[in-house]
């Protein structure tokens, strides 16, 4: 949690297996304050696969809120698309 305290940016890999893990749910309650609540620009949400709305819990209410909110980056499912997810990731760093 330290290191979630001293970052300049927060990366969130969302994926259907975060969703369901308590430990994940700690780590963003944890760090809500600080990246969602506060108007920073430090959390950047990274979709590893597809996931419905409906599926997360709601337990999470803060990150569907953060990815109804704000624009995300998806794990491209091709790879002739990963060139250009890292640099749309680098993009979004130096923005911050």
């Amino acid at each position: 949690m330290a290191a979630i305290e001293k970052s300049q940016r927060t990366l969130f890999i969302v994926s259907q297996h975060f969703v369901q893990s308590d430990w994940c749910r700690y780590e963003l309650e944890y760090s809500h304050f600080r990246l969602f609540d506060a108007g920073s620009d430090a959390a950047i949400l990274i979709l590893l696969e597809p996931i419905p709305d409906s599926t997360i819990p709601k337990r999470f209410c803060k990150l569907r809120k953060v990815m109804n909110s704000r624009t995300y980056l998806e794990w491209p499912e091709d790879d002739s698309d990963k060139p250009r997810f890292w640099q749309s990731l680098r993009d979004t760093l130096q923005l911050q």
